[in-house]
């Protein structure tokens, strides 16, 4: 009687399951039509030294060179006398800050991402470590261990 009830509750639990529409699972998804979906522009091409000095010659004011400077993703690593060069062929000096800021920005992230790239990787060689340890104590270890001593994979002598 009782393995007939144990049948009777798992096969009402699989038709539950069975039964279930996707349609009434409260998830909508829509899609657009193919008209509808516009693709991306292109990337604007990043500009070079002589790009700057050129629009900043054509009278560009320092706040459209910046956001030109944003909108095409450039970052240039100058060096001082680079920065003297675009500084006495007319590049406004906020243009020059916006340029340097970005750089040292850039430097900080691959710095930040190569911490936690490391981290990631000593975490990890520290998780193998430690499995390891316990894999050694339960070949070499007594089954117990004292309830003061707080690491169990000491080595008893």
């Amino acid at each position: 009687m009782q393995r007939y009830l144990i049948s009777l509750l798992i096969a009402a639990a699989l038709s539950g399951c069975a039964s279930t529409d996707p349609k009434d699972s409260g998830r909508v998804v829509d899609r657009l039509p193919p008209e509808a979906v516009k693709p991306a522009p292109p990337p604007l091409p990043k500009l070079t030294q002589q790009d700057l000095i050129q629009l900043s010659r054509q009278g560009l004011s320092s706040e459209a060179l910046i956001q030109r400077l944003r909108e095409s993703h450039t970052r240039l690593r100058l060096s001082a006398s680079e920065v003297i060069v675009l500084k006495t062929n007319g590049v406004p000096l906020p243009v020059l800050d916006h340029l340097l800021d970005s750089d040292r920005k850039t430097i900080l992230d691959q710095c930040d991402e190569r911490t936690l790239q490391l981290r990631n990787e000593h975490a990890t060689q520290l998780q193998q470590l430690e499995n390891r340890c316990w894999q050694y104590c339960a070949l070499h270890c007594p089954p117990w261990f004292p309830p003061a001593f707080p690491r169990p994979y000491h080595r008893w002598r």
